[in-house]
């Protein structure tokens, strides 16, 4: 993918804002935003714990490091998981076409099946 192609998309964002479909191309930005933004978070933390108290810095040193690893991973997954179903919806989209032809193929050998046959004399059982 080239980088214009994103770049657009991602100047494109604030206009489009609830207006248009999350696209591919702008998965890689998107997820490269989270990930910076987790990290400078995380740093923000710290420098506010250590400014704190140093016991509380020696926590943060400890515990944001993790937090920040599983929130980009969590990103990280999500966007793969889109990106997952965007490609399944392309081939499934894709092969409709053929589907549709198979059905109508199989529809055309089936006999037909009489399951509601009006009786012959109007009588009950």
């Amino acid at each position: 993918m080239s980088d214009q192609s994103w770049l657009s998309a991602l100047r494109a964002l604030p206009h489009g804002l609830g207006r248009t479909r999350l696209t591919p191309a702008l998965l890689p930005p998107l997820y490269l935003a989270v990930a910076v933004l987790t990290a400078l978070l995380g740093l923000v933390v710290i420098v506010a714990a250590v400014a704190h108290a140093w016991w509380l810095g020696v926590l943060a040193l400890l515990v944001v490091p993790v937090l920040v690893v599983c929130v980009v991973a969590s990103a990280r997954v999500i966007a793969e998981l889109t990106l997952a179903i965007f490609n399944l919806s392309e081939q499934v989209t894709a092969a409709m076409p053929r589907l549709e032809k198979t059905v109508d193929h199989i529809a055309a050998e089936m006999p037909r099946l009489r399951l509601f046959r009006p009786r012959g004399n109007g009588q009950e059982r």
